[in-house]
């Protein structure tokens, strides 16, 4: 089981301005949205949980991993997967080419090798329903499509945290439906964390 632990976090952009007051909460395997208006902080959190920002005060936990603690920075990274609010992709790249070549920055040397990169590739987009997609160029690809292939990326490598910041705030109806099969499709041993200030999103997709 992964465990994630956030005890007492404090944030602010500018001195004596503090976003995060005293922010403590635990998350276990299964999907868990935390929810909020806009302009909350909701993205500066996830932001610090992607290990984007540095936060001021305050302890956070993964897998007994110390975020604090620049020896295991790294090895946080290796488990974390991180869609933002607004993915962009190249454009002119398909689906298996930006899946290269996020295996490449992301991954151990061990995952280098052409035939495991194969493996791993088509596996993930098995998983995230883009098999009619992988070959056609991202510029083509509905909102709904493109959040698969960021849903995909996320997936890389030995991801065990995966980061999801406001997923369904720019697509349709059937295009929710669809993110949240996929999401519960991939919610085994890992802990997924969703924003959100669309209390529909808390109903119809998490655990917690």
């Amino acid at each position: 089981m992964n465990l994630l632990r956030v005890n007492n976090l404090y944030f602010g952009y500018r001195k004596g301005e503090e976003v995060l007051k005293n922010i403590s909460f635990e998350v276990t395997d299964g999907i868990t949205c935390i929810l909020g208006p806009n302009g909350c902080g909701k993205t500066t959190l996830m932001k610090i949980l992607a290990t984007l920002l540095k936060y001021g005060k305050g302890q956070i936990i993964f897998n007994d991993l110390d975020y604090a603690n620049p020896s295991q920075l790294m090895e946080i990274r290796k488990l974390i997967g991180y869609l933002p609010q607004r993915f962009e992709a190249y454009s002119q790249l398909t689906a298996k080419e930006f899946l290269y070549l996020t295996i490449n920055l992301k991954c151990d040397k061990k995952f280098l090798d052409k035939t495991k990169m194969e493996t791993m590739i088509n596996e993930i987009i098995e998983v995230t329903g883009l098999g009619d997609y992988a070959c056609k160029k991202i510029k083509t690809y509905s909102g709904g499509i493109k959040q698969r292939l960021g849903i995909a990326q996320a997936l890389i490598g030995e991801s065990r945290l995966i980061i999801v910041d406001e997923p369904t705030a720019s697509i349709d109806v059937q295009q929710r439906k669809a993110f949240k099969d996929l999401i519960n499709s991939i919610k085994k041993e890992r802990c997924i964390l969703i924003s959100t200030h669309l209390l529909e999103d808390v109903e119809v997709i998490c655990d917690n």
